[in-house]
């Protein structure tokens, strides 16, 4: 449902309006009792995903190592994106793991942690869309200007176009999720508990930065792979607290990961689901410029010239803190 995007002024900041809702048991207990939660349902779900699929045949052990690049297993590509499509069905564990936690901690509604007003504002979903776009646009572009850009997969344009739809379906369901855990329940009860943003914006974003560590294959391509998710995760808190909603933040990840998925990714990293595809030493070589531009991106939605509401605009000493 599409809302009018409001001005709030830094004493009902919408941002704070979002944080109402949580005060009332924003213990730290419940915050880490919360978190357990999530993750342990997450788990359980992805489990019982994994094992429907073994059962019943669409996953096969070697398919799945051979598609996550850890075993020398060439897939055709309609198997990849069957596993793909399962492997994102996962993540829908997140938000059966927050609605639980929300509802049996903290005695709420799931919607009072997607936005202030419990209500998904589709105008802002297409500004974090837009943003993404630019910053993809930049990395493919600068990819070429210094000498690094990618190269065609053998994945065919037809069996392309057949699975674009349902990974783009379910890659939202994963950002989405993603969103509401580390962007949505992790902000908003650390928010309603800690004043300084280095608690309740740089964590969740530290901790979803490392949550990537793992993804890529060697110890300097980790690191930067760490730092560019958590400079990511800092751009999405910054529009959560200018909006006092997840729609942004998911929308900048899901054209982002869709970006990642379907059209050029890492060689070698996760589902080949992509067209083209950089080398680990191409990425690596074009590390520095992916991550000045991450900052340059930060320094923008911090920036009156943002598309989001004027209430809050370059943070103050004071504006900053969000527990009263």
């Amino acid at each position: 449902m599409n809302e009018t995007i409001e001005t709030a002024g830094t004493d009902d900041s919408l941002f704070q309006r979002w944080l109402t809702p949580a005060r009332p048991k924003a213990e730290l207990w419940r915050t880490v009792v919360g978190g357990l939660i999530v993750v342990l349902i997450w788990m359980a779900w992805s489990f019982f995903v994994i094992l429907a699929g073994m059962i019943s045949g669409v996953l096969r052990e070697e398919g799945l190592r051979g598609m996550m690049g850890q075993a020398p297993v060439v897939l055709p590509y309609p198997e990849t994106v069957l596993l793909s499509v399962m492997l994102l069905v996962t993540f829908a564990g997140l938000w059966l793991g927050v609605f639980v936690a929300t509802r049996v901690l903290h005695s709420r509604a799931l919607g009072s942690v997607i936005s202030y007003s419990r209500r998904f504002n589709f105008a802002q979903f297409g500004w974090g869309v837009a943003i993404g776009v630019g910053y993809l646009t930049v990395g493919v572009l600068s990819s070429f200007a210094t000498g690094h850009p990618p190269v065609r997969t053998g994945v065919e344009i037809g069996p392309w176009l057949m699975g674009l739809a349902p990974i783009c379906a379910l890659l939202l369901i994963q950002t989405s999720g993603e969103e509401l855990f580390f962007r949505g329940y992790l902000v908003q009860q650390l928010a309603a508990r800690f004043r300084h943003p280095l608690v309740w914006g740089f964590l969740p974003a530290f901790i979803f930065g490392l949550g990537h560590y793992a993804n890529a294959t060697t110890t300097v391509y980790s690191l930067y792979y760490v730092a560019a998710t958590t400079l990511f995760g800092l751009i999405a808190v910054v529009l959560l607290w200018r909006t006092g909603s997840l729609a942004a933040p998911i929308g900048l990840h899901f054209v982002n990961n869709i970006g990642a998925f379907t059209v050029a990714g890492a060689e070698g990293v996760g589902p080949q689901t992509y067209l083209w595809s950089w080398s680990d030493s191409d990425i690596v070589a074009g590390a520095p410029v992916d991550l000045i531009a991450l900052c340059l991106l930060l320094a923008f939605v911090l920036s009156p010239w943002a598309p989001f509401p004027k209430g809050q605009l370059l943070p103050r000493r004071n504006e900053m803190r969000a527990a009263p």
